[in-house]
């Protein structure tokens, strides 16, 4: 039994497994002007994670839906403030749906993008923050934020 479980730990602590991944494209749909930033969060309700990026040239951001095969398709574009650096997804009026937050670089400002519950957002505020806003990231889930 000693030689099995010093074997056991033996391999556990030295072991190493190789393995090789293979990636094929699935979807390659077409977004806005340089897209930056990238989050995930199921805007639609549909149970799979979308997503959502910053484009820091146009000022925009773009949903992409998850189609439950591995692929993509551009569910709408949204305007922003000027220079949308980042992006995130967090349930901002506690109605359960992911809103989304641009940080706009040049804009000095912040833009608020409530959802529909269908995917689709509607624009529900731009604040004005500090000099060059970046990056509105929140280091939590955003199935369990909620801003008050």
């Amino acid at each position: 039994m000693k030689s099995v479980l010093t074997s056991l730990v033996l391999c556990v602590f030295g072991c190493q497994l190789h393995a090789q991944v293979t990636f094929t494209l699935s979807s390659s749909p077409g977004v806005g002007n340089v897209p930056y930033w990238v989050t995930t969060a199921d805007v639609n309700g549909d149970g799979k994670l979308d997503l959502i990026d910053a484009n820091i040239n146009d000022n925009t951001l773009s949903v992409l839906t998850n189609n439950g095969s591995g692929g993509f398709t551009l569910s709408g574009t949204y305007a922003v403030g000027n220079h949308s650096g980042s992006v995130v997804a967090v349930d901002v009026n506690g109605d359960g749906k992911p809103d989304l937050i641009s940080a706009n670089y040049y804009g000095n400002n912040l833009t608020v993008l409530t959802n529909n519950g269908s995917g689709g957002f509607a624009l529900s505020g731009t604040y004005a923050v500090g000099n060059n806003p970046f990056q509105s990231r929140r280091q939590m889930s955003t199935e369990t934020a909620r801003w008050i």
